[in-house]
């Protein structure tokens, strides 16, 4: 018996190494295609504005707002809400958070090209996608850099009546560093993106 354990700590030894040098395999793509179910969470109350768009093939509404910030003087966030519906044990219908798209855009009227990274440079933009679970994120999508036709555009900005519309498209790319990435599409992209909102601070 103790010869036989020796065998095993010897052999353990030896093989030991060839398995911590195997190579990380990169997670595959799955991009969402025109094919696919896609689920379309509820655009909620609206009673700040809205987004809108065509999400890979299909259309998307969501709940926004317009905000600005005094740390970020040059820039202001658009962001918008889905959400999806939960039966309570007593019948009522709860609406938590489905998904998050949020852009930072200079603070002006024009277009902008949007990147991946929140740098904050004066005449560019960010956007950040994420897919939300009650109030923890499941999975992100950043910019997709690649992509030739990344922007937003503000058209009309009122900071006095506190009022913005602007359109977007954006194509984005999963964050494969948060747990569960896997289980989402690694490519989503929007497109024909208009917004109407109000700025609520």
């Amino acid at each position: 018996m103790k010869q036989m354990i020796i065998a095993v700590l010897i052999l353990g030894y030896f093989f030991w190494p060839s398995c911590h040098n195997l190579e990380m395999v990169p997670p595959t793509e799955n991009p969402l295609t025109c094919e696919d179910t896609i689920e379309i969470p509820h655009p909620g109350k609206m009673e700040h504005g809205f987004l809108k768009a065509i999400k890979t093939c299909r259309d998307w509404k969501a709940s926004g707002a317009a905000r600005l910030y005094s740390t970020l003087p040059n820039h202001m966030s658009i962001s918008g809400n889905t959400y999806s519906a939960y039966v309570l044990t007593n019948g009522d219908t709860s609406f938590l958070y489905a998904e998050n798209i949020s852009f930072y855009v200079p603070k002006k009227v024009g277009k902008f090209p949007l990147f991946s990274t929140s740098k904050f440079l004066q005449d560019s933009a960010y956007c950040i996608f994420e897919n939300i679970d009650i109030d923890v994120a499941t999975a992100r999508w950043s910019v997709d850099v690649s992509a030739p036709d990344n922007n937003v555009e503000i058209t009309e900005l009122d900071l006095i009546n506190k009022k913005v519309k602007g359109r977007f498209n954006v194509h984005l790319n999963i964050d494969f560093s948060v747990s569960g990435a896997v289980h989402f599409p690694s490519k989503l992209y929007f497109s024909d993106g208009e917004f109407d909102l109000e700025i609520v601070n």
